[in-house]
C-alpha cells in the first residue's frame, strides 16, 4: 500500500528541523507523506546556521503503530550526509539507532529500504 494512502500516515503528525528558504509550500513537511515522487522535504542547506542542526524529521503517529517496512526516497542532487533512522528508548529517556546509512552524493534518486525481521512498535 502506497504510504499516501494509508489513513495512519494521513493523520501523523509531522515536525522537520527547518525548511529550505521557509518556502513551505515547495518544501514543506507536507510533501513528505503525500506520495507524490515529484515532491519533496527540503531542509535548509548543510552548513548552514539552522538551530537545532543537524536536520532531522519526527513522525507521530498519534497511538502504537507496528512498522514492517520503511522507505526513503532521496531525490538527485542529495549531499551525501551520515543519516540515523531512530525511535525513542523504552523508557522515554533517550533515542535509540535502529538504522545507520549513509546516501551518496548523486544526482539520481537513492531509495533506501529498511526492512525490519522483528516489526518495531513505534
Amino acid at each position: 500500500m502506497p504510504l499516501a494512502s494509508s489513513s495512519l500516515v494521513r493523520q501523523a503528525k509531522v515536525r522537520v528541523s527547518s525548511v529550505l528558504n521557509r518556502d513551505q509550500r515547495s518544501f514543506g513537511r507536507q510533501n513528505l507523506i503525500d506520495g507524490d515522487p515529484e515532491t519533496c522535504w527540503n531542509s535548509e542547506q548543510v552548513g548552514a546556521v539552522v538551530s537545532g542542526s543537524p536536520q532531522w524529521i519526527s513522525v507521530d503517529f498519534g497511538r502504537p503503530a507496528v512498522l514492517k517496512e520503511l522507505r526513503l526516497t532521496f531525490q538527485g542532487g542529495f549531499v551525501g550526509c551520515d543519516c540515523e533512522l531512530q525511535t525513542p528508548a523504552a523508557d522515554g529517556s533517550q533515542w535509540d539507532v535502529l538504522e545507520r546509512f549513509y546516501p551518496e552524493d548523486s544526482n539520481s534518486t537513492q531509495i533506501r529500504t529498511v526492512i525490519f525481521t522483528d516489526p518495531c512498535i513505534l
